[in-house]
């Protein structure tokens, strides 16, 4: 059973709105690009494995993806997916890496060839290690200290080509097809179960509530001042800028197209880059005159908001997240 489902990561939401308001000219334009081409395909190899994990027995295991928990104060984690059950849990860190990849025993490195190009990788079973090791401390900080924890690496893409001079390392890391066959395993090798369920509950519970969001200051990381970004409202049809309100909808200058709600992405835009957007910044961003407008689009988004009135500043998330 999913209790927690997996989303776009935030850091590709920010970098996606970032790159549909950056000019192509900015120096910094094509590491962006990038980023976000490696984003979209290391999500696309986290839906692969959770795909392959939703034919478990939804009785039998509890599925957090995507789960960010701290350790104190500062020690943060993120989990690609989390396995619970009342045997064990069981974190998968998922690589959708192309070409072949050669785990090296001795070196403790991956290497990778891709069209006769060799270049070195973290080594993911070592990240899963140092995750099983925080997520170990974390349950014993919430008096879940019996819980045995195990860790896999899960291969997103079926045509990747894994060797190594370690046979051991194919206990750990597998493709994604073969991910549900190796947690049964695991839990028929456990000896018995060591939550009940009214324990299992809590432990999913504070799962959720613990969970963080990470917010990046994409604008910080890519060198990017404010007044380089295109304002306005985009064109859904040709992304042209500077829609203009009409009576009930948008019009495009540009290709003629009409739009009622082109203002949601661009209120979003805004967020994703900032975190928070006041009546003000909502009317210059969206070229609008007037406060009532720009209220009333603000307000019909549902956001959740701090403050009163005039003075009220609308947010993305309910929680504040970490920086």
């Amino acid at each position: 059973m999913i209790i927690k489902t997996r989303e776009t990561p935030i850091l590709l939401q920010q970098e996606e709105a970032l790159k549909r308001r950056l000019p192509a000219s900015h120096p910094h334009y094509e590491d962006l690009s990038y980023s976000i081409a490696k984003g979209r395909k290391g999500h696309a190899g986290e839906k692969q494995v959770d795909y392959e994990v939703s034919f478990l027995p939804d009785r039998d295991y509890l599925m957090f993806q995507d789960l960010r928990l701290m350790v104190g104060s500062k020690r943060a984690f993120q989990i690609d997916l989390l396995i619970l059950s009342p045997h064990l849990a069981i974190l998968i860190e998922t690589k959708n890496i192309y070409g072949k990849l050669f785990f090296d025993r001795f070196s403790k490195q991956v290497i990778r060839t891709y069209k006769n190009k060799q270049e070195g990788f973290p080594n993911p079973i070592l990240q899963g290690r140092k995750h099983q090791s925080l997520f170990q401390e974390w349950l014993v900080t919430h008096q879940f200290s019996r819980m045995p924890v195990e860790h896999l690496v899960a291969i997103g893409d079926p045509a990747t080509i894994v060797e190594t001079n370690d046979n051991a390392i194919f206990q750990k890391v597998l493709h994604a097809a073969h991910i549900p066959d190796k947690i049964l395993e695991l839990h028929e090798g456990t000896a018995q179960a060591l939550l009940n369920s009214n324990a299992t509950e809590q432990l999913s519970k504070l799962l959720l509530d613990k969970h963080t969001v990470y917010y990046t200051d994409v604008l910080k990381k890519y060198r990017v001042d404010p007044s380089q970004l295109i304002e306005g409202v985009l064109c859904p049809n040709c992304q042209l800028p500077g829609m203009a309100r009409g009576h009930s909808a948008w019009h495009c200058s540009g290709c003629g197209g009409r739009s009622k709600d082109a203002h949601v992405q661009a209120v979003r835009d805004y967020l994703l880059l900032f975190g928070s957007i006041t009546n003000e910044q909502c009317r210059r961003f969206l070229k609008l005159s007037s406060p009532d407008t720009a209220k009333r689009i603000l307000t019909s988004l549902k956001l959740p908001y701090r403050g009163l009135y005039k003075d009220r500043t609308y947010l993305l998330w309910d929680t504040p997240p970490s920086i």
